[in-house]
């Protein structure tokens, strides 16, 4: 199969080319003694050239697929932060202690482990950026700036 052609022909969109190739849309191509020169004559077809040029122009600029990466990332990011702060609030506002003996085992980390059962990008965030945002610096620097 052609990854271009089969993606345009099962799309449904109307067919400008005379001569579709079952073995490139549909099928499968299976006479691999003539392999490559029925890809040459396949690469100068019109529904080659059709789906190719197709493809081309509805796929989005990369600028535009970062951007739309960057905005989730960042969306992801808030949406963690809010449930790390809301937890150190809800500690500080019970009187409890966020810290314990070791890093891990304190309050606020108990919680956030709690809060992510549920949430799985929660998770994989709390295990790859936690230290970042759970240090006691922090952690001082957000009870300051709420009292």
């Amino acid at each position: 199969l052609c990854f271009q052609c089969s993606k345009y022909y099962k799309s449904g969109k109307p067919t400008q080319a005379k001569s579709i190739d079952p073995a490139f849309v549909t099928s499968g191509f299976k006479n691999w003694k003539k392999a490559h020169e029925k890809f040459s004559f396949h690469e100068k077809s019109a529904c080659y050239k059709v789906a190719v040029t197709t493809a081309a122009y509805e796929s989005r600029p990369i600028t535009t697929q970062l951007s739309s990466a960057a905005r989730s990332q960042q969306a992801e990011n808030r949406a963690s932060l809010l449930k790390i702060i809301g937890g150190e609030i809800f500690l500080a506002r019970q009187g409890i202690a966020l810290r314990g003996h070791d890093h891990r085992q304190g309050n606020l980390d108990q919680l956030l482990k709690y809060k992510a059962e549920d949430n799985l990008s929660f998770t994989t965030w709390l295990s790859t950026k936690r230290g970042v945002h759970t240090f006691w610096d922090c952690q001082n620097e957000t009870i300051s700036l709420m009292s």
